[in-house]
């Protein structure tokens, strides 16, 4: 059976950050591969595709550029926020004032968006509202180990990130992301990816 939409992959791969000698983003291994429901949109349509036609056996070794990825990165999304604008009650939230934080906030219109804090002054916070990955090249490696039809519970269950937000945590998740990541540990503290 080869991998096409409403299949499941049974997989191994290692993500790399720039490239083949890069840093390590993401990992799954034999003894914990990646389970993933194909067509559905829930990886990197570049990945899904390079993956799309290969069958069980196959090795997979390629690179998506930035724009293929999680864009280019733009100078125009850091942006000075006013301190007032974390204010709660009244009372200022000191624990979102931490450069390296990751937020969660909103747009004009509604729209979730996700910063890190860069720096906070009197003033203003400088939040940096590019995905942690844009600008960054990412090298993928590996092999599928086994290929399915899927099942109506593997349209249910979130897969692995793929190259998510992988900053905090060795699975890469941070404190207050969801389970829609799809990523937990094992108790050897490894990165198991759903």
């Amino acid at each position: 059976m080869i991998i096409k939409n409403d299949t499941v992959g049974i997989l191994t791969y290692t993500i790399k950050i720039g490239g083949p000698e890069g840093e390590v983003l993401e990992q799954a291994t034999c003894e914990l591969p990646s389970t993933m429901l194909f067509g559905h949109n829930r990886f990197l349509p570049g990945f899904e595709k390079a993956l799309m036609g290969l069958t069980k056996g196959d090795k997979f070794d390629f690179q998506l550029n930035a724009l293929e990825s999680f864009g280019d990165y733009h100078k125009e999304a850091v942006i000075n926020v006013p301190r007032e604008v974390f204010l709660e009650n009244g009372e200022e939230r000191s624990d979102l004032l931490v450069e390296g934080k990751e937020i969660h906030m909103e747009d004009g219109e509604g729209s979730p968006l996700r910063g890190v804090v860069l720096e906070v002054t009197e003033e203003k916070v400088i939040v940096d509202f590019n995905h942690p990955l844009a600008g960054h090249e990412l090298h993928f490696l590996g092999e599928v180990l086994d290929v399915r039809e899927a099942v109506a519970g593997d349209y249910e269950e979130p897969n692995s990130c793929c190259g998510g937000n992988h900053e905090e945590g060795s699975c890469g998740c941070s404190e207050e992301s969801d389970s829609s990541c799809g990523c937990s540990e094992n108790q050897e503290g490894d990165c198991k990816c759903n």
